[in-house]
């Protein structure tokens, strides 16, 4: 037999705390929102809370016809901790390298550095595990070049 209970349905969910990278309205480039690093190029730097997990994400975003900048799926996403162990690496590392360094972050994510055409890219590349225990790398996003 069921309890009819004396909480109404919505009140006994908890509200969801909305992430602050899914803004469905794009921006421009004078509206810049708040936790949001322009990198250069179309390259921004996003810190997310979703779940109550602090998120890294470097991302390409593009602008529509009307202005509007809007995240793409070309990106990777990655913990504060990684973000952390990255910066130090990047400081502790001359980049882009004429040898083509690998740099590994916490086994997750790989830091590239290469000439494209006689010009400098530096990239970083996830490395995930898999609900079947395979591991696989995601496609790389190139973050900085000579532009850059």
């Amino acid at each position: 037999m069921n309890r009819a209970s004396s909480e109404s349905a919505s009140s006994a969910t908890p509200a969801k705390k909305p992430s602050t990278f899914n803004n469905t309205g794009g921006f421009t480039a004078d509206s810049i929102p708040q936790h949001h690093y322009h990198l250069g190029e179309n390259n921004f730097v996003v810190v997310s809370d979703f779940g109550n997990v602090l998120n890294v994400n470097i991302r390409k975003f593009k602008a529509n016809e009307n202005g509007r900048i809007f995240p793409t799926k070309n990106g990777v996403s990655f913990s504060s901790y990684v973000w952390e162990s990255l910066v130090t690496e990047m400081d502790n590392s001359s980049l882009p390298s004429e040898t083509g360094k690998v740099v590994v972050i916490r086994v997750t994510l790989f830091l590239t550095s290469s000439w494209i055409e006689y010009a400098p890219c530096v990239s970083l590349q996830r490395y995930v595990t898999k609900q079947d225990f395979s591991r696989q790398f995601l496609p790389s996003v190139c973050v900085l070049t000579e532009s850059e």
